[in-house]
């Protein structure tokens, strides 16, 4: 073999392997981000992925951990209104969770969140209704019960179980599709940026906020609204 065939031979070798570490590092980071692998929130432990809205720690003086449960501490017995907040940003993801609400109780959980220090969660993220349909002032507005796109999309075919029992829930978001599930039933379904949604937000009380559902990711808000309220059994995944 001449010198010249062997820088030659050496020089694709070289390059083949350079192409098939970049493949695999490709791949590696593909899988990282697209596994799907469940992320546990809270089982009844905490495991380090949830912070308050407003502090990097857990909020002590808002939530309690209640059993299996994270439990919001009451407004008149001393809690402070502080939203639970993922640590991690989600563009497309699929979140499950349980909730249990108190006579007259009012939550909920809001997707891509910005945190900003002088306005709460829900003036950059939607809202997935949590709620008392039958005590609660806001069961009786179609758009502001459980489930809904919170004062946008009525949550519809949704079987409640009564206050005090416990409803499975998820929302699913890809490629900016949204749904909500309650129970096993979707209930509502709705596209991110489309022109339904824009003329929807410009019918509502959102519509001099101007960072509201303007956010391509963020982080998942779940709402200290003041009464007790209830949640467990939380974990994501990244679609």
């Amino acid at each position: 073999m001449t010198h010249t065939l062997r820088l030659i031979t050496s020089g694709l070798l070289a390059c083949s392997l350079a192409i098939a570490f970049d493949a695999q590092a490709a791949e590696k980071k593909s899988k990282g981000k697209k596994s799907g692998r469940w992320i546990t929130l809270f089982d009844g432990k905490l495991h380090g992925k949830l912070r308050g809205y407003r502090t990097e720690g857990f909020p002590e003086k808002s939530w309690k951990i209640d059993g299996d449960a994270l439990t919001t501490i009451h407004k008149n017995k001393g809690g402070v209104r502080e939203d639970l907040l993922t640590k991690g940003k989600f563009k497309n993801f699929e979140l499950s969770w349980e909730w249990r609400a108190t006579k007259g109780g009012n939550s909920g959980v809001m997707y891509r969140v910005k945190i900003d220090p002088k306005k709460p969660a829900y003036f950059t993220g939607p809202e997935f209704q949590m709620l008392d349909d039958d005590v609660h002032p806001d069961g009786k507005k179609d758009r502001r019960r459980a489930g809904c796109l919170y004062d946008l999309i009525e949550a519809e075919g949704k079987d409640l179980k009564p206050v005090g029992e416990w409803n499975t829930s998820k929302i699913v978001s890809k490629n900016n599709n949204f749904e909500h599930w309650v129970n096993g039933k979707k209930v509502v379904e709705f596209v991110w940026g489309s022109d339904e949604i824009k003329e929807l937000v410009a019918k509502s009380k959102f519509k001099t906020w101007p960072n509201f559902m303007k956010m391509e990711t963020g982080h998942i808000a779940f709402q200290h609204h003041g009464e007790e309220f209830s949640i467990r059994n939380m974990k994501i995944r990244r679609l």
